[in-house]
């Protein structure tokens, strides 16, 4: 294509780039060359090649930051990526994330759930998986597989709630389908140390309480992270919906801009629970 660019109008080319973080990496740490973006940018740009990157909220600073767009990156590159759209994915609405658990599990596009605890299973499994793509595609997996070992053709909350607590975090389950600690990575890869312990007490303190969820200040005190740093922490999974304000249901809460009070005090005296409940079980499990 680069030799011949006219072919890209006759055979269009589309490049998908997964887990684009890492590159952003390599050339902050200099094991990739400073002016890949350039060159990339320049080869899709004259052969008329479509790609996208996907990755994480680490390659937002490719349209903005300095570091990558100074003299050393090429100053070709915010004019090329600025022709780039940034859409922000998040997770599905509640209609779209019970198309994605209906359709796995039809047989012969005739629904397998309960009819009569439908709507409770389905936000059962909303609940655990917070409508992502990714917890759903686990979750259903499992649950396929966990049903046609015990030869299960029906599906009810009951069900669901037997391969959450007996199947899905079990390494030794035959599919070796198991979910582990890896699996929730993309939620605590910023301030790992910081993540793990505010959502652990989180999770305690919300099995305790799971109508009212967990005080933020109970959640301070019990971690032994310093206020400042773990309010810093609980801004930042607030805002990434990794935990959301217990006032609210979380399916409710999609429809609603993240509001986080900038005063202190206010925050501190606010409950939340993780979104996640699949994340929550393998801690309360652990």
């Amino acid at each position: 294509v680069a030799a011949n660019p006219n072919l890209a109008e006759k055979y269009p080319i589309v490049i998908l780039l997964d887990e684009f973080p890492p590159v952003c990496q390599g050339m902050r740490e200099g094991r990739i060359e400073k002016d890949f973006l350039v060159r990339w940018t320049n080869l899709c740009t004259r052969c008329g090649i479509i790609f996208f990157l996907f990755g994480h909220d680490e390659i937002t600073p490719l349209w903005s930051d300095p570091d990558y767009l100074g003299e050393g990156y090429g100053f070709q590159t915010m004019n090329l990526l600025s022709k780039v759209p940034l859409i922000h994915v998040s997770f599905l609405t509640y209609e779209h994330a019970v198309e994605m658990m209906e359709k796995p599990l039809e047989k012969d596009g005739i629904s397998r759930y309960l009819p009569e605890q439908k709507k409770a299973t389905h936000d059962y499994i909303f609940e655990l998986t917070a409508g992502s793509p990714y917890y759903l595609m686990k979750l259903l997996r499992a649950m396929t597989n966990y049903m046609m070992i015990n030869g299960k053709a029906v599906v009810h909350k009951a069900l669901v709630e037997e391969v959450v607590r007996n199947y899905i975090f079990h390494t030794n389950n035959p599919k070796r389908d198991s979910v582990d600690t890896q699996t929730f990575q993309p939620l605590t890869r910023k301030n790992p140390a910081y993540r793990e312990s505010l959502l652990l007490w989180i999770a305690k303190i919300e099995a305790q309480f799971p109508e009212t969820g967990a005080a933020i200040e109970d959640v301070i005190g019990l971690s032994g992270i310093e206020q400042a740093q773990a309010l810093s922490v609980l801004r930042e999974m607030l805002t990434e919906r990794i935990i959301y304000f217990s006032r609210d249901s979380f399916k409710d809460s999609l429809s609603k801009e993240v509001h986080i009070p900038r005063d202190d005090e206010t925050l501190l005296k606010m409950n939340v629970k993780n979104s996640i409940g699949l994340y929550r079980e393998k801690l309360l499990q652990e």
